[in-house]
């Protein structure tokens, strides 16, 4: 049995799913924490170029905010990767079977828009260009960054759409709520997300749901 096999074998359907919603909560966590810093840019800046210039405190947020935008890079750009045994949508459509054409979708966003390029030029796993005259500087705009959340989240979703069942688009509404309310890391946040208790109204929508669901298989 090759190794690659063997990893798909022992990895636990729920170890791999819960984890992978956890890196997506991680980068839903960072956008969250990006706009506040991006807001506080525009709040600080003023016409005066000089000043804001000198202004630390200015500074210091755009620096954080450019960490901010690589950090969410680096993390999308992970997801887009096909390994086996890493986190990333590729293995889990491997170890579920389905979602082949829309992680393949994913993925070619991730590649065509250059977010891995960049995360190995500019962010990690880092490679040095051998003259001066072959670095280079890549630009990913925001808008772009914003669809390449988008789709992972959207994935995400239809992937616990699948694996969990009717209840999973509840329980992403419950989870939407405790974004802006960081009482636990993100990562735990999204991790446990199957075990949020939902209104009696959700729960009976739920069931609902299974039964027509249960219908149409028959």
């Amino acid at each position: 049995m090759s190794r690659e096999r063997l990893r798909l074998r022992n990895t636990p359907l729920d170890n791999l799913i819960s984890n992978l919603r956890g890196e997506v909560g991680e980068i839903i966590s960072t956008w969250t924490i990006l706009r506040h810093f991006m807001a506080e840019t525009r709040r600080l800046s003023s016409d005066d170029i000089k000043a804001d210039f000198q202004n630390q405190t200015l500074t210091i947020v755009g620096v954080l905010s450019k960490k901010l935008r690589d950090e969410i890079i680096a993390r999308l750009s992970e997801l887009a990767q096909q390994k086996v045994g890493r986190l990333n949508f590729h293995f889990a459509s491997i170890k579920l079977c389905k979602f082949n054409d829309d992680v393949r979708r994913f993925t070619n966003f991730i590649e065509a828009n250059r977010f891995c390029e960049k995360r190995n030029y500019d962010i990690s796993h880092r490679e040095l260009p051998e003259q001066w005259d072959d670095h280079k500087f890549i630009w990913i705009p925001y808008k772009t960054l914003l669809r390449g959340i988008v789709l992972a989240v959207r994935l995400m979703k239809k992937i616990d759409r699948y694996v969990i069942g009717p209840a999973a688009p509840y329980l992403w509404r419950g989870v939407r709520k405790k974004r802006y309310t960081l009482t636990m890391p993100p990562r735990v946040t999204y991790m446990i997300l199957p075990h949020y208790l939902l209104s009696e109204q959700d729960y009976t929508n739920i069931l609902n749901k299974e039964m027509e669901e249960q219908d149409n298989i028959i």
